[in-house]
């Protein structure tokens, strides 16, 4: 049976959820970028090889890069340690709330 804990983390780790919440952001905004850049040149394969979109493609390279490691480093800090050895826990942070839901399996 699935059951979920919801960690209220606004009084406490607030800067923390903030800054994952910037990157997340700008990684979202990298990838809007990408999108947008091969959907205007659908029709030109070589457009791949540019150098624009390369130099978006590494942009977003290094935000998937810095979220990832700021989203584990964030989990091992916040996870309270009953769920981190526990192979079906999954976490979800709402930004706007502060709220770290975590679903698990009862074993």
């Amino acid at each position: 049976m699935k059951k979920s804990v919801i960690i209220n983390l606004e009084n406490t780790k607030r800067e923390a959820v903030d800054y994952l919440a910037r990157l997340a952001y700008e990684l979202q905004a990298n990838k809007d970028v990408i999108a947008e850049l091969i959907e205007r040149n659908k029709d030109n394969v070589s457009f791949l090889d540019s150098p624009i979109f390369k130099e978006y493609h590494h942009r977003f390279e290094k935000a998937v890069g810095a979220f990832k490691i700021v989203q584990d480093e964030f989990g091992d800090a916040n996870i309270p340690s009953e769920f981190k050895n526990n192979p079906t826990a999954v976490w979800t942070l709402t930004y706007n709330t502060y709220d770290l839901k975590i679903e698990y399996d009862e074993v």
